[in-house]
């Protein structure tokens, strides 16, 4: 038997890391980019909780580097995905 593959993604953003870091670490930065509601704790093994639309994205982070890094383990809810 052999294991489901897992989906991975990775965003680039034209942006030096300084000026994007904060707004994966900073929960009102979150929101005021990409989402409607957010709970995180930047650090590794810390919460993930966003809310997109009607799409409520949770997880937990893996790496976190002030150098511009930020790794995260997430999973999306959806009436929309099967």
């Amino acid at each position: 038997m052999t294991s489901a593959a897992v989906p991975t993604a990775t965003l680039r953003i034209a942006a030096p890391p300084a000026d994007v870091f904060p707004y994966f670490t900073n929960a009102a930065l979150m929101v005021q980019w990409i989402g409607e509601w957010a709970d995180l704790r930047p650090e590794p093994g810390g919460g993930f909780a966003l809310d997109i639309s009607t799409t409520p994205v949770r997880g937990e982070y893996v790496e976190v580097e002030p150098s511009g890094q930020v790794r995260s383990c997430t999973t999306c809810r959806s009436s929309k995905l099967r």
